[in-house]
């Protein structure tokens, strides 16, 4: 059998195997040009993604930076308030609410004095002036903390030094031309620096505070009212330090988003800023956000506070219950004092009235002093106490008895001062001491001032009959008058502001009563 071949059937299996390899080179080709473009954008991704990556840490830690360095920026103290000013005597984001704990005292301490009915010209404008200065100390320093100028200062001292290799070698950080420095008061409600007893402050006396780790701390961007005025303490977390927070966390804390309150210009503690990096392979931007922390604390204090205790001695001389003389005499003992020359009783008959006076001032200390006459001291001691808290918090009636009992009475002197000693300059030691006032007090201690609140009576004393001062009289003829002394006196509070240093005054108004009678009558009746 012939089998029969189609002609031309060779050629075209030779033909159809020549086109199925064109195509494998092709597709080759392509696949490796494809390749070639997904190496390329794949490394430009990489340089991207890590030039991103170099110009987030870049503009993290210039915005840290300007976080961190906040606490160099400072205002200088006024008089005021020097007491709670930095060993410079400048006010900063550490010590600003020491500021403000200072100017809330003074108001609670007005308020409660004009609550009392003891106010006088000068308890409301003193609270004023506090406030007055301390917001003009608040706004100052706001302005220095939004200073753009500033702010660049500390943004570029780390910027100059970083930047994003990957996009080109010249590539360094900037901060973006269009890009404001913004602000936020992150942490609402928490803690401020400033820890605080609640015996500080007088009686009746709201206070916005919390309990941190056992101790109170007064609320920061907390809006607070005190003797009419609005007052806002700086949020600053204990133990922590400054760091970077979510840009979410500091918009919902911007002022403009979330207002703070009544309190107007408050200090900041978090900022915000944009950078750029210009490079030969790209521009890339990026945001941070960080928050402020001084890391120190102060308790609550007016620094330069003192309490005076003030002594009067007057003895009032009388025949038959009559007040025939008045005279104040010094405070030492033994003083032989001629009070009646030529007294005439009733039966005509004349003589000379002497004294032996000012033996009160024959105690061991000023506390034995304070307490020889009978009555409720204690009043008069937790008044005192309660004020020196706003000196020294951790102080105590119990400390303040044994601090007068190791006075001496000094002759001569009729005043002593309870005042702070410092080893810090920014007298956060205070060591409470007494003096009398014989020229020898610190001269930072204004004692001349007058003071911002009326004296108010809290006890009269119980009276001493015959002792400790007593009398004789020398006739023309005997037999003598009888004589007897009343030993008595009232003690006064003045509550004070504390804005001119002074934050209260004990007056001890002592008076002995001399009495004459005929021969053998009652000297006490009558007196």
């Amino acid at each position: 059998m012939k089998v029969k071949v189609r002609t031309g059937a060779k050629p075209i299996s030779i033909k159809r195997g020549r086109s199925e390899n064109g195509a494998s080179i092709a597709l080759a080709a392509a696949f490796f040009f494809v390749c070639v473009l997904l190496i390329y954008f794949g490394f430009n991704m990489s340089v991207i993604m890590g030039g991103s990556r170099q110009v987030r840490n870049a503009v993290d830690a210039a915005v840290l930076n300007v976080a961190k360095r906040q606490i160099e920026t400072k205002v200088r103290s006024n008089n005021a308030f020097a007491d709670v000013a930095d060993s410079t005597g400048n006010i900063g984001i550490s010590n600003i609410n020491r500021v403000w704990g200072k100017a809330l005292l003074v108001n609670a301490n007005a308020e409660e004095i004009q609550r009392s009915g003891l106010a006088n010209s000068s308890t409301m404008g003193n609270a004023a002036t506090s406030y007055q200065m301390a917001k003009q100390l608040n706004d100052s320093l706001v302005e220095e903390l939004t200073d753009p100028v500033r702010l660049n200062m500390y943004f570029r001292h780390t910027s100059n030094r970083r930047g994003a290799p990957l996009l080109g070698e010249s590539a360094k950080l900037d901060k973006a031309k269009d890009t404001q420095y913004q602000i936020a008061m992150v942490g609402r409600g928490d803690e401020s620096n400033i820890r605080y007893k609640a015996d500080q402050f007088p009686t009746q006396t709201p206070i916005c505070g919390l309990n941190f780790r056992g101790g109170n701390y007064l609320a920061g961007y907390t809006s607070m009212m005190m003797n009419g005025k609005p007052f806002m303490f700086t949020t600053f977390h204990a133990a922590e330090m400054p760091h970077l927070i979510s840009d979410t966390v500091f918009q919902q804390s911007k002022p403009t988003v979330t207002p703070v309150g009544d309190f107007s210009n408050p200090i900041p503690n978090a900022w915000h800023a944009s950078g750029v990096v210009h490079g030969e392979k790209g521009n890339l931007r990026a945001s941070a956000s960080a928050v402020a922390n001084p890391q120190r604390q102060f308790d609550l204090a007016i620094p330069y506070g003192y309490v005076r205790i003030k002594m009067t001695n007057v003895s009032k001389w009388y025949v038959e219950g009559e007040l025939k003389n008045q005279r104040e005499y010094r405070s030492e003992p033994g003083q032989k004092i001629l009070g009646l020359a030529g007294a005439k009783l009733s039966d005509d008959k004349r003589f000379d009235g002497w004294a032996n006076l000012g033996n009160e001032y024959n105690q061991p200390s000023l506390l034995a002093f304070m307490d020889m006459t009978g009555g409720d001291k204690e009043t008069v001691y937790n008044k005192m106490t309660q004020r020196l808290k706003q000196v020294d918090p951790k102080f105590t009636k119990q400390l303040l008895k044994k601090l007068l009992a190791k006075v001496s009475l000094t002759t001569g002197v009729t005043e002593y001062f309870i005042y702070p000693v410092y080893k810090s300059a920014d007298h956060t030691d205070p060591y409470l001491t007494v003096a009398p006032n014989t020229g020898n007090l610190p001269g930072w201690l204004n004692k001349d001032l007058p003071l911002d609140g009326d004296p108010g009576l809290v006890l009269e004393e119980k009276a001493l009959y015959g002792e400790p001062n007593h009398c004789w009289a020398v006739p023309e003829s005997n037999p003598a008058p009888t004589g007897g002394t009343k030993f008595t006196g009232r003690i006064d509070w003045a509550p004070c502001t504390g804005f001119n240093q002074c934050l209260g005054l004990v007056k001890m108004a002592r008076e002995t009563k001399i009495n004459f009678v005929p021969p053998g009558g009652n000297p006490f009746s009558g007196i």
